[in-house]
């Protein structure tokens, strides 16, 4: 198994979920998790840029752009999801 790159700020950024999911639980949209965890990064020193646009390039030709949910420290993309529950595909 390949070596998990950024694995300190992985663990950190996972820390903040886990942090911001216990204190306001679960139901609620993508939204709502997204900015308490800006609050958490903020609270925890690490920087982030929300919703920052990226060209996704073909044969040299722009064909459309991704918009990440978050991207940590310049160097981990962050894609909130929610779910009913978890399922086996998730693990």
């Amino acid at each position: 198994m390949a070596e998990l790159l950024e694995k300190d700020l992985v663990f950190r950024i996972i820390g903040c979920a886990i942090v911001v999911h216990n204190e306001i639980g679960h139901g609620f949209r993508e939204k709502t998790y997204e900015k308490g965890l800006c609050v958490e990064f903020k609270y925890q020193g690490l920087h982030h840029s929300n919703q920052l646009k990226f060209p996704v390039v073909y044969r040299g030709k722009v064909v459309d752009e991704y918009i990440p949910d978050l991207v940590v420290e310049n160097k981990v993309v962050v894609e909130i999801k929610t779910v009913e529950s978890i399922t086996d595909e998730h693990r």
